[in-house]
């Protein structure tokens, strides 16, 4: 169910000229509820304050930040004072087709989805004053080709996707990029990733590389800021977080899910990420969009 506020498909955005993305400006007045997309959601604050909500927590937005939203990442914003915004939303298969090119540019590629379930933390990019007015000519320039009744030239809907894309790639943090740069371990996260309930042991993750334990675990925390065990913990609670709010199902079936099968484990581990017991965490966010 779809809330006034809040588009989670992009079915539901797309006009009926079939373009391949949508742009548009809402002004969130009220808080919006947690919720997640099926699509690549670029919100670029163009003016007033709010708080932005995710899986770990809140941050203040305002004036230049830029938020880069995954499919499947939980989020939403509170405090709105009329949040003034403009969403760049952009199907994954874009980078399949129109965009297949830019998606092999290393800068370009860490603004992009991985492979398997998403992690749960945000790229943020700031932009200066300067920067940020260029983004919003674009945009405002894209908002008008893509809702205008005859399309005009859709080589500058896609020109001015890819500029857009260009400008908030430069400004990424060098970790982010990085991200994108190992392919090796980028494979096996997204392996460990789509199948959290195995097993997984360091020395048969060291062994597919052909390396050392302690040479994979310093090319893993290279790219992923952690040790690839640490890490794995960590999407484990994230996830276990998504189905806690997403789901009604028991605490001890979320845990066999992610790969914790004694339910006092999976609470020790899900207190350490987030600071409380699985239930709790579930009771504290009500205001959820169900949509898994």
């Amino acid at each position: 169910m779809e809330h006034p506020y809040v588009i989670t498909r992009l079915e539901h955005l797309l006009p009926v000229r079939g373009l391949p993305l949508v742009v548009n400006r809402p002004q969130h007045q009220n808080p919006t509820p947690f919720h997640d997309h099926d699509f690549i959601e670029i919100a670029v604050v163009r003016g007033s304050e709010a708080v932005h909500r995710g899986i770990h927590g809140e941050r203040p937005v305002a004036r230049g930040d830029v938020l880069v939203l995954h499919p499947g990442q939980w989020h939403g914003y509170g405090n709105c004072a009329a949040i003034d915004l403009t969403n760049l939303c952009l199907p994954v298969g874009l980078f399949a087709h129109e965009l297949a090119w830019l998606a092999a540019d290393p800068q370009v590629a860490a603004l992009l989805p991985a492979r398997g379930e998403p992690a749960q933390d945000f790229i943020h990019v700031h932009l200066n004053e300067a920067e940020l007015t260029a983004i919003e000519a674009q945009l405002d320039r894209l908002q008008e080709l893509v809702t205008a009744k005859a399309v005009r030239s859709r080589a500058e809907v896609i020109a001015l996707t890819a500029a857009v894309l260009a400008r908030l790639a430069a400004g990424l943090p060098r970790r982010h990029v990085a991200e994108a740069g190992d392919a090796v371990v980028i494979q096996l996260a997204a392996e460990m990733q789509a199948d959290l309930a195995r097993g997984w042991k360091l020395s048969e993750l060291a062994r597919r590389t052909g390396q050392t334990r302690e040479h994979f675990c310093r090319r893993f925390r290279l790219v992923h800021g952690n040790p690839p065990l640490a890490w794995l913990t960590m999407r484990r609670a994230e996830r276990a977080a998504v189905l806690l709010l997403s789901t009604d199902a028991p605490v001890a079936e979320i845990g066999r899910r992610v790969g914790w099968d004694d339910p006092n484990y999976c609470a020790r581990r899900f207190r350490a990420a987030f600071g409380v017991n699985p239930a709790a965490y579930r009771r504290r966010s009500p205001d959820v969009i169900r949509t898994v």
